[in-house]
């Protein structure tokens, strides 16, 4: 027999997991009047940085402009996903691309200050990063995926990953331009879908020994398009424009499977 304190009790119940159901699907917004106040999760001091400190999922919405000599975003837990949400993280930095040279206006800052920099395992995706005085995007260990993104105009790298694990990091429908360094700078890492292009250095720097795959990505840059150690199944077309060293510098590598259009 279901009495009333039994119909309170499953009602409870049921709210309860529909509210935890909705709690885990949320995603925490991030603007400009959202990082000065800080605290966007616990230890995010007002200002830039903004910290990510919790797994979860975020979403921009709005732009973020970055002072010079800053990070934009830091994410300092693993399994984080940003959704940029067609928004920009913007820096001051300008870079332009002119007679086979880029140009910028501010001197590189090594790894202190980049667009984002992620810990293991985060997702960015859909909208841009420029104007930083460091590299666009630094991933620090492994399983990462970055898709859907510009990233452009900064004085270090596009993209700069690090091997802390063997995790493949996958690169997916990029375009990575006009930087004053490698357009991206990668170990363990799967390029699909991307147009690297105009960035001062080579197109792909494949470091270490860990396997880099470039498939069915355009490549045009100074320097090589793509150089490296254990580069495998590469596939680059439109490439008649740059590369003005040469499209691809085997280094002993498996280059079996390497096609050019």
């Amino acid at each position: 027999m279901i009495t009333r304190r039994h119909l309170i009790a499953h009602t409870a119940a049921a709210l309860a997991l529909i509210a935890a159901a909705a709690s885990a699907h949320a995603q925490t917004t991030i603007d400009q009047n959202k990082a000065f106040a800080g605290s966007v999760t616990p230890g995010d001091a007002p200002g830039f940085p903004i910290t990510l400190s919790v797994p979860g999922s975020y979403k921009l919405t709005g732009n973020l402009a970055v002072p010079a000599k800053m990070i934009g975003i830091d994410i300092t837990a693993p399994n984080v996903t940003l959704d940029l949400n067609g928004f920009s993280i913007n820096g001051p930095t300008t870079c332009t691309y002119a007679s086979a040279q880029v140009h910028c206006n501010s001197a590189y800052d090594n790894l202190a200050t980049p667009g984002i920099v992620a810990v293991d395992g985060a997702t960015l995706r859909n909208g841009s990063v420029t104007g930083f005085s460091s590299s666009g995007v630094v991933l620090k260990g492994q399983g990462h995926l970055v898709e859907n993104m510009a990233i452009g105009s900064n004085a270090g790298a596009g993209v700069m990953r690090f091997e802390t694990g063997v995790a493949t990091t996958t690169l997916r429908n990029l375009r990575v331009f006009t930087n004053g360094g490698y357009g991206i700078y990668a170990i363990n890492t799967f390029i699909t879908g991307s147009t690297i292009d105009s960035n001062r250095l080579h197109g792909v720097f494949g470091a270490g020994t860990g396997g880099v795959f470039v498939v069915d990505t355009s490549v045009a840059n100074n320097y090589y398009g793509v150089i490296g150690v254990a580069l495998h199944g590469v596939r680059l077309f439109n490439n008649t424009n740059g590369n003005t060293i040469g499209t691809v510098f085997s280094a002993g590598q498996n280059m079996s499977d390497f096609t050019t259009f």
